[in-house]
């Protein structure tokens, strides 16, 4: 990857966090890190980012409040949601207020690069 692309992990447990940014970087892209919903949009105003992963299950802000005031602010970014929990319902209510995929946690590493390369038309 030529251009390394910035991508804001967005998750209230640490090791997830830190887990997510070691695999981003071995595969060429930058990360910040946000531990809720809340943090995430101070960063958001101060920062642009080419994606952004979001888990749903948070303390503070949770998931689905973050993407509705990011779209409802104007955040253009792509915005993946993730839960350890997911659900069809779950998935399809993320993409019915802006999430542009969805993807359960756990999942293996090339499943989300696959899902990153996709958005940005590099698969």
């Amino acid at each position: 990857m030529s251009t390394r692309l910035k991508i804001l992990i967005i998750d209230d447990e640490e090791n997830m966090r830190h887990m997510l940014s070691v695999m981003l970087h071995k595969y060429g892209y930058s990360a910040e890190l946000a531990e809720d919903g809340g943090a995430a949009l101070k960063l958001l105003s101060e920062h642009s980012y080419n994606f952004i992963i979001c888990d749903i299950i948070m303390p503070g802000m949770d998931g689905l409040s973050f993407l509705r005031q990011a779209v409802v602010s104007g955040v253009t970014t792509p915005i993946i949601m993730m839960a350890a929990y997911g659900t069809k319902e779950i998935a399809d209510r993320c993409m019915k207020e802006g999430a542009v995929d969805f993807i359960c946690k756990p999942f293996k590493h090339h499943d989300l690069i696959n899902k990153l390369l996709k958005i940005s038309g590099a698969e």
